[in-house]
Order: structure tokens, then sequence, then C-alpha cells
């Protein structure tokens, strides 16, 4: 009896012929891996996860991220201080469009931004679609012309749009002249040519650029979310991340707002999953409060749970400077690298600081991982069964109040800000 053909597997397969073929890209046909270009630090653990699912990330160094937002929720100042100002102290020159005459100039942006001196072009006459689009693509045909057929790249440097919203078109402004007041349709269009345009050009020369947008509400829809991105779909099919912020909470100190608590919403991403959100807090005084939000986060995986004498008859309460004990309410951080004996006991106005809820960034970093990342399919096993508590039909349209990853009101109290920034 003839013995049965033993079964191809990956590993019995040659694949040299195609791994020698000509693809046209430099980093393929040399054999060598594309590059990694890291991650930027926000200043806030809680964002850094929104971006990337790791607290100790960030802005992807070669992506596109779009900030929408209606007015006063932070778009430019997140992008100013967040993300043009650490990269212009990693050696990065930045490109800065601003399309809504917003007032700065250099000097401004330098003494209310921190901006470098001589290491950043503002540029306020690309009004329109068309204008921003000549500009930035011939940016970046010098950038190219620069690089040559080299692997490494020459320079740095970053763009920021602000803001998308406020472009028109050359279209619009045509019929401006001739006095014909008709709808402009041609602006998603627009947008879309320029995005495909200039996004993969920017990813591959590892320029990361950041955009802001405006959203409006649509008046006649009954259901669902009436917020909508300006701009149509042109623009919302090229970011690697759309971030939706909003402002929950104001904190103020003898009647002078002295911070605000913002919502930041994913409405898309290549790196997290959808419509998880975070709360940012931003002290006018000292920047991003570095550890705000996570708080929630350090629950739900368990490692802080509200201080009894009942439940940690073994743990020192927290005391007040004259030594007596502080009577408000406290939590216990369950630091899985100590001796359970040894907890610390803190007040909730004392969680946000390095010698608090910042011994415990590396299991709280491993929730988030799990929570925020999507799964590889190398760790998928078997068929999926629903659980008896899966989750129900219609849950995705609910704002839980109770869910770490839902933010409905300020997750923690603006209270003693952490280190300042």
């Amino acid at each position: 009896m003839a013995k049965a053909k033993k079964a191809a597997t990956v590993a019995d397969n040659d694949f040299s012929f195609f791994q020698n073929m000509k693809t046209h890209d430099r980093y393929v046909d040399a054999h060598v891996d594309h590059p990694e270009f890291g991650f930027l630090d926000t200043g806030s653990y809680a964002l850094n996860a929104l971006m990337c699912g790791d607290i100790f990330g960030g802005y992807p160094k070669n992506a596109f991220i779009m900030a929408a937002g209606k007015k006063g929720t932070g778009k430019s100042i997140l992008g100013k201080n967040t993300f043009i100002r650490p990269l212009m102290l990693e050696g990065y020159y930045a490109f800065h469009y601003d399309t809504e005459n917003e007032g700065v100039n250099e000097k401004k942006l330098i003494a209310e931004h921190g901006y470098l001196p001589g290491q950043f072009s503002l540029i306020k006459e690309a009004t329109t679609v068309e204008e921003l689009f000549i500009s930035v693509a011939g940016l970046l045909d010098q950038l190219e012309k620069d690089r040559g057929d080299a692997l490494e790249l020459k320079r740095k440097c970053c763009i920021i749009i602000d803001s998308q919203g406020q472009l028109s078109t050359n279209k619009s402004l045509s019929n401006a002249s001739k006095e014909k007041l008709t709808a402009d349709q041609t602006k998603a269009k627009k947008l879309n040519e320029m995005y495909r345009g200039i996004v993969n050009r920017c990813g591959n020369l590892g320029i990361p650029v950041y955009v802001t947008n405006h959203v409006y509400e649509k008046l006649d829809q009954m259901f669902g979310d009436p917020t909508t991105i300006a701009g149509g779909e042109g623009g919302q099919y090229s970011p690697s991340i759309i971030m939706l912020l909003r402002k929950t909470y104001e904190k103020a100190e003898n009647g002078v707002i002295r911070g605000v608590v913002f919502v930041a919403k994913i409405i898309k991403s290549r790196f997290v999953r959808d419509k998880l959100e975070v709360p940012i807090y931003l002290d006018y005084k000292h920047g991003l409060d570095k550890y705000y939000g996570l708080q929630r986060y350090a629950e739900a995986a368990g490692l802080l749970v509200e201080y009894s004498k009942k439940a940690f008859p073994d743990l020192e309460p927290a005391r007040n400077p004259d030594g007596s004990v502080y009577r408000k309410k406290c939590y216990v951080i369950k630091d899985p690298n100590k001796d359970p004996k040894t907890w610390l006991v803190v007040p909730e106005n004392k969680l946000r600081h390095a010698d608090t809820i910042g011994t415990i960034l590396e299991p709280i970093n491993e929730w988030v991982k799990e929570n925020f990342k999507y799964s590889s399919p190398s760790l998928w096993t078997g068929e999926y069964v629903a659980p008896d508590d899966d989750i129900p039909a219609g849950a995705d349209q609910v704002s839980d109040e109770n869910d770490p990853l839902s933010v409905s009101a300020p997750a923690e109290p603006a209270g003693e800000a952490g280190e300042e920034v």
C-alpha cells in the first residue's frame, strides 16, 4: 500500500524567489526592515495610553493625528504643548500652519507656548485647501530630494495644521467674487485629494502631522450621536488617529479658573480600540497633570481599593501633619511587588504623585495594554464562545459611569496636582 503524501507546511516552502523580487521599495529591495519611529510622550500617562495603548508611549512619530472638537476644548493647546514643543526639544523643526489667524506671531509662540527660536516656521498664507496642498507638497518635494536614495533620514521635522475646519476652497472664493452664494460642494473632495497626496509621503519621511478640526451638531438627526466632524468624509480616512475632545469641568480658585478637565475619545485608531475615553487635567500654571486619569485604571486592575480599618487591620492609616488620623477618603495601593503588610494608605487628594500611584505604573500599564490594544491573531485560541455575561445588544450606545473605559464625569477630583510640567 502506497504511503500517504505528507502535507506541505509553511516551513517547507522556499520563499527566496519572492524575497529577491524587485518592488521599488528602498527598504524591501535592500533587505532592511522599515524604520521604527517610536512614540512621543504627551506629558499625560492617560493620553499616552489612548494614543498607543501604552502609558509609556504617546503620539506615534510618523502618524497623522486629528484632534476634533467644539471651541475651547483644548485642540490647539494640546497641539502646541504636547506635540510641537516636545518634538522641538527632541530636535525637530516645526512647520506651523495657522489657518485661523488666531492673532499669534513668532514672538508670541516663543513666549507663550515655549517654541524654540529658529526652530519653526509660522505659515499664515495657506487659507484654502489647494494652497495648503501646494505648500505641504512643496516641502515634501524638497525633503525627498534632500534624502536622495539614502535609507537613513537626514532631517527631522513635524507639521501642525490649525485648523482644517477653517480652510476654504478656490471654488468658494470664486463664488464669492462672482456674488454667487451657492454652497460649495467641493471641499470634501479637495481634502481627500490633499491627504492622499501628502499622508503616505509624510509617513515615509517620518514626519508626524497634527491637525485640528471643528465639529458641529446635525440638527435634523434624531437618533445616535449628532456630532459630526467638519469637512464631511474628507480627511477622515487618512488619519491614523482621530480623537474627539470635549471639556467637562473647570477648576476655579478664588473666582479664577485654574485649570480644566478635558475628555479625549477615540473615534478612529490603528493602535487602540475605538470609543475608548480618557480624562486629561490641564493646569494653566503647571501644565498637564501627568498622573490624572490613572486612578480609574488602577481600581479596575485591582491595584487600588478604598481603605477601611476593618478590611485592612494591619495597615497604618494615613495621618495629618500633626500626627492625627486622616478622616477623609483614603485608598490602599496594592503593589504586587510588596508585602501586603507594607502597602501604602494614601489620601485621595495625594494619589497623583510619583511616590504614590507612580509606584505601580508597570502593573497599571499591563492592564492598559490588555484592555486598550487589539489582541494579536497569533494569541487567538480556538473558536469564540460567548460567555453568559456577554455584552447585550445596544450596549455600545450606553455611557456607563462605572466603566473605567467610559468617562461621563471627572474621573477624580482636580485637587492637588501631581508633578509640575
